[in-house]
């Protein structure tokens, strides 16, 4: 679970994520969003996910304010229009968008990102890095190195801070 906010932009935080994990990104925001939603309103008749990860850091941030979560609905949205081919998770986005509008939340600002920017499995930890989305990049490049997935971007761009 995690938010691979590579900038500010939601965009092009969605452009740079590589095929793979772009697919995977799509259902885990959708899971996020939905939790989000089931956390501030219990007896909400949305036709979302039922709830995961409830106490993950990117799982709180999501639920904490309305940019948040808006933020994340874009991002998604973001994901989708860049997949090719329909995602069974791209119906739900009226619903998040529905709730962006009308929802519960404790605030209506934008927070910082958490960083989340690692893995103990593979021994990858960017967590102390100050910048967040710096962090991602350098996480992501990280796993980048792995040779489990084969590296493409034909729904995206291949960012230019990629190392090689």
């Amino acid at each position: 679970m995690n938010i691979f906010a590579f900038s500010p932009d939601t965009r092009l935080s969605a452009l740079w994520l590589d095929d793979v994990r772009k697919n995977k990104m799509i259902l885990e925001t959708a899971q996020l969003l939905s939790t989000a939603i089931r956390f501030n309103d219990p007896f909400t008749e949305l036709p979302v996910y039922k709830s995961a990860y409830m106490g993950h850091p990117c799982t709180k941030w999501a639920r904490e304010s309305r940019a948040n979560f808006h933020w994340l609905t874009n991002y998604m949205e973001e994901l989708c229009k860049q997949k090719s081919g329909n995602h069974k998770s791209s119906s739900l986005i009226p619903y998040f968008r529905q709730y962006a509008k009308e929802g519960s939340f404790k605030s209506e600002d934008m927070t910082p990102h958490v960083n989340c920017a690692r893995n103990k499995e593979r021994g990858v930890d960017f967590s102390h890095v100050t910048d967040v989305h710096d962090a991602y990049r350098q996480y992501i490049n990280a796993r980048w190195t792995e040779k489990t997935i084969r590296l493409t971007w034909n729904w995206g761009v291949c960012p230019e801070w990629k190392e090689n």
